[in-house]
C-alpha cells in the first residue's frame, strides 16, 4: 500500500470492520483452534453484506 509503482499496490482504506467467531480445543500440551473471520470497508454498518472479504484460521499449538 505504500509504493504507488507497485501493480500490488491497493487503495488505502481509513476504517475496516472485523468479525471474528470460532472454537478451541486443548489437550495436554495441544491446542487447536479453528475460527471465522468476515471483514468488511465498504459499508462498515453491515460487517455481515455479501460483498465481506471471509476467511478461516486454523492454528495448531504445541508447547514443549
Amino acid at each position: 500500500m505504500f509504493s504507488r509503482s507497485s501493480p500490488h499496490t491497493g487503495r488505502a482504506r481509513p476504517l475496516i470492520v472485523e468479525g471474528e467467531s470460532g472454537v478451541a480445543l486443548h489437550y495436554g500440551d495441544f491446542s487447536l483452534s479453528m475460527s471465522l473471520v468476515r471483514r468488511n470497508s465498504s459499508d462498515v454498518l453491515r460487517l455481515w453484506n455479501p460483498s465481506s472479504d471471509k476467511f478461516g484460521r486454523l492454528v495448531l499449538e504445541w508447547v514443549y
